[in-house]
């Protein structure tokens, strides 16, 4: 399941973000738990007061400074959801080498 945090101070960005990113989890068949954050504080810790919107997904910063359209979305969730898998395909990989040694 993928963790996404939709960083802004704006409302209305927050709440179009936030749709545009269930749109594309779904037709990306996706799984994923959409957060806003609109606090201050919690945003100065992520370093994007100056360049925000931001979005971040498993706790790394994939975009900031632009509102992220429905094509943006879907190549990110996509991009995202391939480098887990190659991830995931490498760890079990490597886990089944080492049960044939």
């Amino acid at each position: 399941m993928l963790k996404i945090r939709i960083l802004d101070l704006d409302y209305h960005r927050l709440i179009k973000s936030e749709q545009t990113l269930l749109r594309a989890l779904k037709y990306n068949g996706l799984y994923g738990r959409v957060m806003m954050v609109a606090e201050p504080l919690e945003l100065s810790r992520f370093n994007v007061l100056e360049c925000m919107p931001a979005l971040e997904i498993n706790d790394a910063i994939v975009s900031r400074g632009r509102v992220i359209d429905d094509e943006m979305a879907r190549w990110i969730l996509a991009t995202v959801a391939e480098r887990i898998s190659a991830t995931r395909s490498a760890s079990e990989e490597g886990v089944s080498r080492k049960s044939i040694l």
